[in-house]
């Protein structure tokens, strides 16, 4: 009997199947949210700009080393 999917596609289909299961976003999906993380903290960093990366971080539910990171990107 010959094999009908290579081991590369079985693989592929595999992660492809893994990912979804776990409920993974699309690359779109992905910098769509990062943007509007990274609007929500100018927001936030004209309103109060002497804010703790800590202070701003309670306020949008994230890390405060997801904060310096966004910060980099401004």
């Amino acid at each position: 009997m010959t094999t009908l999917i290579s081991k590369g596609e079985k693989q592929r289909r595999n992660t492809h199947y893994q990912r979804k299961k776990r409920g993974s976003v699309t690359w779109e999906e992905h910098v769509e949210e990062k943007k509007e993380k990274l609007a929500q903290l100018e927001e936030i960093m004209e309103k109060t700009p002497k804010s703790s990366n800590k202070e701003i971080a309670k306020q949008m539910g994230v890390s405060a080393k997801t904060i310096q990171r966004l910060k980099k990107q401004i």
